[in-house]
């Protein structure tokens, strides 16, 4: 029971109704006695219920014998731009139900956006007090390299059991990212031939006496050839891990780009955002238009069209929502049939574009290309 306005409370009385059955001897086969007719009646409560108090100055009255902040991070110490990291966000309190729980409210993040998902929550009880367990779970992509803060939240309330306010803080945590994976990096400064020349020297003087200087540059090859075997396995299992992914996704591996934009239609059009996702990736990867090798973000950031930009953005987005899939409240902002209607009509003009765009075919037969004419 929670009064919602201060002044005097009165809880009626509770009354049973029942029926006493007397029996005059311990016989078992007594006939079945009806009994006379009871009814008891408890004695009624005047409660005082307070007003808010005036030295509480938080936005939301939340009073409780306790409340606690508490927060999970997904990712480790480090991840890279584009890539998100959950956040959730855990409040016990004793003395407030779950629905009373007021969602904590998040600074400015420049350069970063936040994916709030649905909350969840329960409510319990010890036989004494309500015992309220809310969880907000937030993904939170960064858009540039460095370090990521999430940032420091405080909640207001007031503690009953010694009648104050009260701050409860969760801490700071940084994360720190790495550039993309896509992005080359920058060009290193080409170094003057004499000082090169003068590192060669002193490091061929600071060698073995009698070694050949050749064995030097060999072994740098090796080193370097011994990498390069390293990259391309590494690419190899890589691709061998997304289409295994593909598969348990439940995408078929399309030979041709016909079968896999079949494949994409059909996700979109059953509206399962996590197929399409994954199609729409593999579709990125075989025959996108960034050299097969790019993320949502970075294909929706090259559209022109913001209808088709924000799709995309919504599609990334609800991807990182536990149980996505057809029926689900929050993917209501996504359509799956209109954005495949965005998707096939950006792929035509983008394919006449590189169609007009190719040089034109050379006649070989024509009088002024014979050779001897």
């Amino acid at each position: 029971m929670f009064p919602e306005r201060s002044g005097e409370l009165t809880i009626p009385p509770m009354q049973l109704t029942g029926r006493l059955v007397e029996r005059r001897t311990s016989n078992v086969w007594q006939p079945a006695v009806r009994g006379r007719r009871v009814r008891v009646e408890s004695e009624a409560l005047q409660l005082l219920i307070e007003p808010r108090p005036v030295e509480f100055s938080g936005a939301h009255w939340q009073p409780a014998r306790d409340y606690r902040l508490t927060q999970q991070v997904s990712s480790g110490d480090a991840l890279r731009v584009g890539e998100p990291v959950t956040r959730t966000v855990i409040i016990d309190a004793i003395g407030l139900e779950e629905s009373m729980i007021v969602e904590p409210v998040w600074p400015e993040l420049p350069g970063t956006r936040i994916y709030p998902d649905q909350p969840q929550g329960i409510t319990r009880d010890d036989g004494q007090w309500v015992l309220g367990h809310k969880e907000f779970r937030y993904a939170v992509v960064p858009e540039q390299e460095g370090e990521l803060v999430l940032p420091e939240l405080k909640v207001e309330w007031w503690d009953t059991q010694n009648n104050q306010a009260r701050t409860a803080v969760l801490d700071a945590h940084s994360v720190f990212v790495q550039p993309s994976a896509l992005v080359p990096p920058p060009a290193q400064t080409a170094v003057p031939t004499g000082v090169a020349t003068e590192g060669m020297a002193s490091s061929s003087g600071s060698g073995v006496p009698g070694e050949p200087g050749y064995w030097r540059w060999l072994a740098l090859a090796f080193a370097a050839l011994w990498l390069l075997t390293l990259v391309a396995a590494w690419k190899i299992t890589g691709r061998a891990r997304d289409r295994k992914a593909d598969s348990a996704a439940g995408i078929p591996m399309a030979a041709n780009e016909a079968e896999m934009l079949a494949s994409l239609e059909q996700a979109c059009k059953s509206g399962n955002i996590r197929k399409t996702r994954r199609a729409l990736q593999y579709w990125l990867r075989a025959f996108g238009p960034l050299e097969g090798n790019a993320s949502l973000l970075e294909f929706a950031a090259a559209m022109e069209d913001p209808a088709i930009r924000d799709s995309i953005c919504a599609l990334d987005s609800n991807g990182f929502r536990p149980g996505s899939g057809p029926g689900v409240e929050m993917e209501m902002a996504w359509n799956g049939g209109a954005f495949w209607k965005q998707f096939a009509d950006w792929r035509k003009n983008w394919v006449a574009a590189n169609q007009a765009n190719r040089p034109a075919l050379t006649d070989l037969y024509a009088i002024q290309n014979r050779q001897g004419s």
